[in-house]
C-alpha cells in the first residue's frame, strides 16, 4: 500500500501583478501496483488573478484547475481539490488613460478564464473565473504502462 497523510500541492500561487491572469494548476499522476490510499490533501488548483483591478488595468481571468490521476488496482481518492482560480476584482477605470485589457488565465485540464476587455478607456469588468480541473481513478496495474 502507498499512502499520503500530508499535503501534496501542484497549485499556483495568486498572481501579484495588476491585470494579470492566474496560472493553470499542475498535473499529478500517482501510479502503484498496490493500493493507493490518500488520507491527506492533494491540490492542483488554478491560481487567482490579481485580487483587484486598477485605474489603468482591467482584471485578469482565473487559472484553470489541474489534473489528479490515480492508477492502481485499488485507490482511495480522499480529499482532492482541482478548483479553478478566481477572476480579478473589478477596476474603476476612467481615471487613467489608456486602459489595458486584463490577461486571460492560464489553461491546464480546466480552461483559464477570460481577461476583461476595454471600451473607450474603461474596463468592461467582464473577466471570468477559471474552470475546474478533473480527478480520475483508473483501476489497473500500471506496470505495463512504463
Amino acid at each position: 500500500m502507498n499512502s499520503n497523510t500530508g499535503t501534496i500541492r501542484a497549485a499556483q500561487p495568486d498572481e501579484p501583478t495588476y491585470g494579470a491572469g492566474g496560472g493553470g494548476g499542475g498535473w499529478l499522476i500517482f501510479a502503484s501496483s498496490g493500493h493507493i490510499h490518500n488520507t491527506g490533501t492533494i491540490e492542483a488548483n488554478g491560481g487567482n488573478a490579481y485580487h483587484f483591478g486598477a485605474g489603468s488595468n482591467a482584471p485578469g481571468g482565473g487559472g484553470g484547475g489541474g489534473l489528479v490521476h490515480f492508477i492502481a488496482p485499488a485507490a482511495t481518492v480522499g480529499n482532492v481539490s482541482v478548483a479553478g482560480g478566481q477572476k480579478g476584482g473589478d477596476a474603476a477605470g476612467g481615471a487613467n488613460s489608456p486602459v489595458v485589457g486584463g490577461s486571460g488565465g492560464g489553461g491546464s485540464y480546466g480552461n483559464g478564464g477570460n481577461g476583461s476587455s476595454v471600451t473607450k478607456d474603461n474596463p468592461d469588468n467582464n473577466a471570468s473565473d477559471g474552470q475546474a480541473g478533473a480527478v480520475f481513478a483508473s483501476q489497473m496495474d500500471p506496470q505495463y504502462l512504463f
